[in-house]
């Protein structure tokens, strides 16, 4: 029995170290996520408008391309 619960406190132990591991990269992660997004903030509006409507005319000239278009009135292939 004292076997068993020694075994079951390592592997619990272990499993706690993991999730702190994996927290902290998680952590990291989420500070570089919020800084590019902060990042994107400060583009002006006329490179975001002029990437759009590159996109948006790629789109329409291969409806079959495999592209990501914010577009509302474009529907999923199906």
């Amino acid at each position: 029995m004292t076997r068993v619960l020694s075994s079951a406190q390592d592997t619990a132990n272990t499993s706690a170290t993991d999730l702190k591991d994996k927290t902290e990269v998680a952590a990291n992660i989420a500070d570089r996520l919020e800084l590019m997004i902060a990042a994107l903030q400060d583009l002006p509006e006329t490179e975001v408008e002029a990437d759009a409507q590159f996109l948006a005319e790629a789109a329409a000239a291969n409806p079959d391309a495999n592209i990501f278009v914010r577009n509302a009135s474009r529907k999923a292939p199906q």
